[in-house]
């Protein structure tokens, strides 16, 4: 998942390398784990009904799956990671290990992993590992494990609670007593049309209970476009849904049928299970907008980012839609809006590209990066672009991970090799692209800073053993 940029806030980093943190305290690696492990502190309850995301850091730290059977830790400080394990000479490799999450095979039989997850909520850390069967069939898994957030007391809390087998992602969320999974999936037909499902669980904290709220689901007319609901944003404690809208027949091309496809955002009542009439904010058909239309930009927080065709970016209410603040001709004619990258308490960031015609006949991509005065609109700078695509096409840095200070940005690639193993069995090689990684405060970047720490790709990539 993408980590929404917010204004800055406070941040106490703990610094790995140097045995701060979670993991001072390393020892060697018993030969049966201890009976009692520590428990964290009880956390101050959360207002009763308060609803929110959860989150994926805490104290300078990004608590991530890793390659995606282990848990693993990436300090914002360095750009370094390490697996969430205790303990020494340990082969990562099964359930005594604290980092690990699940294994790809059972019996003999290979999953695909639909998602492997880790989140923290109320100073407990949340594990998520849930697979789809193929190759010749096989049990669904879905687990959910909760334990303390240095990977020790991992106790299963659920399993089984995946409505079926054909998962594309899960939204968690809670409140004070519960968690909240938007599951979403797309079952199979028996028409073969393509078809799209969301199912609401509410999942007990104290007893892992699991409760079905929502059960929504819609078929395509044609395999290319699918009404989809999926969770949007949490406002004034409730959550908010968008709704797509396709066209009623195919256009000629799926990015016809994706121009023409509308959103509408919907209360969902966690009570009834019911969706609320269509919120004051609409994201309109491309092929239908008249002047001065909205495009919806962005959800942040309670409100809505909204650029129109004139360049005016205007900030509403999200429940209201109640224009909070305004910035008239903020973006460019001769630009195309792309989204907006980032938020601060200064200036706001947002990404756009122009297209023009090659000599072969293709399309020439070029990506701009403004950033904006927030207190007045007023253009700052143009953020150049740091690497080249295949050598050739100039790209801006990519966002990897943020937590409002620090930010790690993917600022170049380069060559390296990958290890695949083919449909028989047979292990090869072939050449592929290596991101490069930069660490950087996040206001410097938009400042117009390059001043990065670069750390490679293999602290950010795999840090663990290929697990059985």
């Amino acid at each position: 998942m993408k980590h929404p940029i917010l204004p800055a806030v406070a941040l106490a980093l703990a610094v790995l390398l140097s045995g701060c943190g979670p993991f001072a305290a390393r020892t060697a690696r018993p030969d049966a784990r201890p009976a009692t492990q520590e428990t964290a502190p009880t956390p101050e309850p959360l207002p009763r009904g308060e609803l929110h995301f959860v989150t994926d850091q805490q104290d300078g730290l990004l608590y991530l799956t890793d390659d995606p059977n282990h848990v693993a830790v990436l300090d914002f400080a360095t750009g370094s990671k390490q697996l969430l394990c205790r303990w020494q000479d340990c082969p990562h490799t099964g359930p005594g290990c604290d980092a690990w999450l699940g294994q790809k095979m059972r019996e003999g039989v290979s999953y695909s992993i639909t998602q492997s997850k880790v989140f923290l909520e109320g100073n407990k850390l949340y594990r998520v590992f849930v697979t789809s069967p193929d190759n010749g069939g096989g049990p669904r898994v879905s687990t959910l494990t909760v334990g303390n957030p240095d990977g020790s007391g991992q106790t299963l809390l659920c399993e089984d609670f995946a409505p079926d087998k054909s998962g594309l992602d899960i939204a968690w969320l809670a409140d004070d007593d519960f968690l909240y999974a938007v599951y979403e999936s797309n079952p199979p037909r028996e028409d073969g049309l393509s078809s799209e499902r969301t199912v609401v669980l509410r999942i007990g904290k104290a007893d892992g209970s699991v409760q079905q709220l929502l059960d929504w689901s819609a078929g395509g007319e044609m395999p290319t476009s699918t009404a989809r609901l999926t969770s949007a944003a949490v406002c004034d404690g409730q959550l908010v849904m968008s709704l797509t809208h396709p066209p009623e027949s195919h256009t000629g091309s799926m990015a016809e049928d994706a121009a023409a496809t509308g959103v509408t955002y919907h209360v969902l009542d966690l009570n009834t299970g019911t969706l609320g009439q269509a919120l004051p904010l609409e994201q309109k058909p491309r092929t239908q907008q008249q002047e001065n239309d909205p495009v919806l930009v962005a959800l942040r927080e309670d409100t809505a980012w909204q650029m129109d065709d004139t360049g005016t970016l205007t900030i509403r209410d999200l429940l209201t839609g109640q224009v909070l603040q305004q910035y008239p001709d903020l973006w460019p004619d001769d630009l195309e809006l792309e989204s907006i990258f980032a938020v601060t308490d200064r200036c706001i960031a947002i990404d756009g590209a122009c297209y023009t015609d090659a000599p072969d006949g293709g399309t020439v991509y070029e990506p701009h990066r403004l950033v904006f005065d927030r207190a007045d609109g007023s253009l700052l700078r143009e953020l150049p672009a740091t690497w080249l695509k295949d050598g050739a096409s100039p790209r801006l840095p990519d966002l990897y991970a943020e937590n409002g200070t620090r930010a790690i940005l993917r600022v170049d690639s380069r060559l390296g090799t990958a290890t695949d193993m083919g449909q028989d069995g047979s292990v090869y090689t072939h050449p592929t692209e290596e991101p490069v990684y930069g660490v950087i405060d996040l206001d410097a970047y938009l400042d117009g800073s390059q001043d990065w720490t670069l750390c490679t790709p293999e602290d950010l990539g795999p840090v663990s053993p290929t697990a059985p």
